[in-house]
């Protein structure tokens, strides 16, 4: 594709080269036979291609001072520098190009006052090549003593220009301005001089259009984009390629010092960032807009993917919507693997978030609504291997899709803190150090409407599902896939404090503390009739269990499990009944055996029994408050003693 898109942009030249014109400077001088300027007079005079060659005497060096401006060049010319060096320290420009199909090759400029004025090389046209120039550097591409030197180094206005195999760095200014469509920008080295040295003082490159590439799938396309003082690349516009490109290391991809503000700057729509390894930066690509693809980057990692070279974000989401985070490794950052700041309909799928080697703070943090994070392996960070995250201010997330993800080995599994209505479903959650998953109000009241369905949460230091000040939470639902919820290092669930919350159709078993825990302070006694006391879900009272026996029905043998509840008068619940393997005191939950609904009376109370198959096992009982219909669920008890 690149070099399709090289031959288009070069097509003119070959059209124009047999009736070119040769020019050879021999003089370093400002003015006369033999000079630059002589040159590039003699080509603006003639419609054809010039060639323009240097021949300059060893006794004078191959530096030329021009004492005033050089024309702009107007028409088609080819000027191979051959390492020849512009000072602009009384111009404005090094060269200045404005026509179309022309190149210019090997040249370096510089200003040795040091005075941060010129522009090195301006370009104004398409269909133009730059390849192999310096600007701000001397002509092997190294840092001059003076630091920065030119204001600009190269400015291309125009469509299908190339900019290839340069060092552009050493400008107080942005490295390399490009305006325009369907330009390539490949094998630099953008702000990092050879051995080292300062940078760009703005962007390392700009690009402002549709249709650009920066770097590409070959190694040689691949551009170094580093040590500048603002991002590393700055793309504004749609359709624009970021491909393949160390941003913020050297060309070993072992280490780099970085860039001050983002690796990757992409501002606009359906721009594809891929395959490179952006670290060291403030996030290492940075997005704002519609329809982008971030996709197989390294971000926080040296270019083995092994090593830390961590950026601030590995990527940073701050508005927009329906952009696409694919397939990347996010690991080894300051803060979030991946954050989304702000937008809507965002996707994170299959990514690798961290490890234990190369943690981040957050694999994932979510701070807007509508987003979903998918098939994301999240492990080893620091705080949360998936987090969605409101504030004191604004409103609060909602309705995002936590699904299909393994978030394992972190402080936390998935945390959700100050968000409402947001779905964590069919994830694997085990080994964390704290919870597995922590609903949790920080500033403000409540953490509210979140549900858990289908989730694997075991193993975790603390409780398996541990909700705090939330209220309306859903810890499963009826007809929904289980959750398992066994070998956590507390309860399978504690509510301490909320309202409301319901704990329903989960499979919990083999944790050290109890099942389901009200007010964490373990096994909570019924206060009887009316169930007048208060705490977390309201201290719901559970159901004893009054009777387990074998009976005879239409010719099968059957179990009839009896039981009682005494609770708020005239309410509504669904009762749960599991077998469990063992049951040491309260018991567990580990797989449902079947729900009966039922009224209390006006006392509060309800008796009955329940029939089903024959199990040898003990049994336990949960009672949740529901509508009439059993539709709308409230909250849930904690589990019965076993019978």
């Amino acid at each position: 594709m690149i070099s399709k898109m090289l031959a288009a942009a070069l097509i003119g030249l070959g059209a124009t080269a047999g009736a070119a014109q040769a020019q050879t400077v021999t003089s370093t001088a400002n003015a006369g036979a033999g000079t630059l300027r002589a040159a590039i007079n003699s080509a603006n005079a003639n419609a054809n291609l010039s060639v323009i060659d240097f021949n300059l005497p060893a006794a004078g060096g191959n530096t030329i001072t021009p004492a005033f401006n050089l024309p702009v060049i107007t028409q088609p010319v080819e000027l191979h520098g051959g390492g020849v060096v512009i000072d602009t320290v009384n111009t404005a420009w090094g060269v200045a190009l404005n026509t179309n199909n022309s190149s210019i090759e090997g040249l370096t400029v510089q200003d040795s006052s040091g005075v941060s004025a010129a522009v090195g090389i301006q370009v104004a046209g398409s269909g133009n090549s730059l390849a192999g120039i310096q600007t701000g550097t001397d002509a092997a591409g190294v840092a001059l003593p003076i630091g920065l030197n030119l204001a600009t180094g190269v400015v291309v206005n125009g469509n299908q220009n190339v900019v290839k195999a340069g060092v552009i760095a050493e400008s107080n200014g942005e490295g390399l301005a490009i305006t325009g469509n369907l330009n390539i920008v490949v094998g630099n080295r953008i702000g990092l001089p050879f051995g080292g040295g300062l940078g760009n003082s703005a962007n390392g490159v700009t690009v402002t259009g549709n249709d650009n590439l920066i770097g590409g799938t070959n190694t040689s396309d691949r551009n170094v984009i580093s040590e500048n003082n603002a991002h590393g690349a700055q793309v504004n516009g749609n359709h624009n390629r970021v491909e393949g490109n160390y941003v913020g290391l050297d060309e070993t991809g072992a280490t780099g010092p970085g860039n001050v503000d983002d690796g990757i700057h992409v501002v606009g729509n359906e721009n594809l960032v891929r395959g490179n390894v952006s670290s060291n930066n403030d996030a290492g690509v940075f997005v704002d807009g519609t329809g982008n693809a971030i996709t197989d980057n390294a971000l926080g990692t040296d270019a083995t993917r092994v090593v830390e070279q961590g950026n601030r974000d590995g990527v940073l989401i701050a508005g927009g919507f329906a952009n696409l985070v694919e397939g990347n490794l996010s690991a080894g950052n300051s803060e979030s693997g991946v954050q989304i700041e702000a937008g809507q309909n965002h996707r994170v799928e299959a990514n690798d978030l961290g490890t234990a080697a190369l943690p981040n703070d957050d694999g994932v943090l979510v701070q807007d609504s509508f987003n979903v994070v998918s098939g994301n392996i999240a492990s080893g960070n620091r705080n949360a291997g998936i987090k969605i995250e409101g504030g004191a201010a604004g409103p609060p997330p909602v309705n995002n899709v936590i699904e299909d993800n393994d978030s394992s080995g972190n402080e936390l599994g998935v945390f959700i803190e100050d968000a409402h209505l947001n779905a964590v479903t069919g994830n694997t959650v085990t080994g964390n150090l704290h919870e597995g998953v922590l609903i949790e109000a920080l500033f403000r009241p409540n953490a509210d409407g979140n549900w858990l369905t289908g989730n694997t949460i075991e193993d975790n230091g603390l409780s398996g599902v541990r909700i705090e000040d939330g209220d309306d939470n859903s810890v499963g639902l009826p007809d929904r896939d289980v959750n398992v919820i066994s070998g956590n290092g507390e309860d399978g669930v504690t509510v301490d404090p909320g309202e409301g919350n319901t704990i329903v159709n989960n499979s919990i078993y083999a944790n050290d503390d109890l099942g389901i825990d009200l007010d964490n302070d373990g096994t909570t006694t019924n206060d009887g009739l009316l169930d007048s006391d208060t705490g977390a879900n309201g201290l719901q009272n559970h159901p004893t269990i009054s009777s387990h026996v074998p009976i005879f029905v239409g010719g099968a043998f059957m179990n009839s499990i009896g039981w009682t509840l005494r609770s708020a008068a005239s309410t509504d619940y669904r009762l749960e009944f599991y077998i469990n393997d063992t049951c040491l005191g309260r018991g567990e939950a580990k797989e449902l055996l079947g729900t009966e609904q039922v009224t209390t009376d006006g006392n509060g109370l309800a008796q009955g029994s329940i029939t089903v198959d024959p199990v040898d096992t003990k049994v336990t009982v949960t009672a949740t408050e529901t509508d009439p219909n059993g539709v709308v669920l409230g909250p849930t008890s904690e589990l019965s003693g076993c019978g």
